[in-house]
């Protein structure tokens, strides 16, 4: 199964945090979600997407995802997101089929744009610490 991942899961540590050693196996390349915008979730560091007409989102396809890791992802997402079926469009301009998890209340979303390298600086420790404890 192949996903689309545009806010945390775009990190190698967290998605080994989340799914475990079988992370190794799934390839990631550069691929953008378009008529989609990412926006914060109000009061947390994480992100949800949006449609938006002119709207594109930035992320990795991320092919190899078997039933067992696909249901450590639904976890992980929880009651937030649900799984849509979307086409993204790869960095040589073909299209791929994936499964993104997309908000269940868009009315969580806060204002403006999430940004991964600023979740980087600012929230990947905590949640990286947060996700050990959890295991």
């Amino acid at each position: 199964m192949r996903f689309f991942f545009y806010g945390t899961l775009m990190d190698e540590a967290v998605r080994v945090a989340v799914v475990g050693a079988a992370a190794r196996a799934i390839v990631v390349e550069p691929a953008t979600l378009d008529g989609w915008r990412r926006a914060p979730v109000r009061g947390r560091p994480y992100p949800i997407i949006l449609p938006a007409a002119g709207g594109s989102v930035p992320g990795l396809l991320a092919d190899g995802v078997d039933e067992p890791v696909a249901a450590r992802l639904d976890r992980f997402e929880g009651p937030e997101y649900h799984r849509l079926r979307v086409e993204v469009r790869r960095a040589t301009g073909a299209a791929a089929s994936c499964w993104v998890y997309a908000a269940s209340d868009a009315a969580v979303a806060g204002a403006g744009q999430w940004d991964f390298n600023e979740w980087c600086r600012r929230d990947r420790a905590a949640m990286l610490r947060r996700l050990a404890v959890d295991r």
